[in-house]
């Protein structure tokens, strides 16, 4: 599950933008080398998922997004 990120100024609060789109403009999407994914801040796992798969750690830097 996930859902948007509202991101605000430091000062005052400010709403800034929202970042995060429909399931449909990320699936089958890339941005240049990896898959396009919704912002990491707004996902959410259910716990079982790292009890059964973990993070392959050959991918140091995208070992997240290929989780995802």
């Amino acid at each position: 599950m996930y859902g948007q990120v509202v991101h605000v100024s430091e000062k005052g609060r400010k709403e800034l933008y929202v970042s995060g789109e429909p399931w449909e403009n990320y699936q089958g999407k890339w941005e240049g080398i990896r898959p396009k994914l919704p912002p990491h801040p707004a996902l959410f796992h259910n716990s079982s998922l790292f009890k059964e798969k973990k993070f392959n750690t050959e991918f140091s830097i995208v070992a997240d997004s290929h989780f995802f």
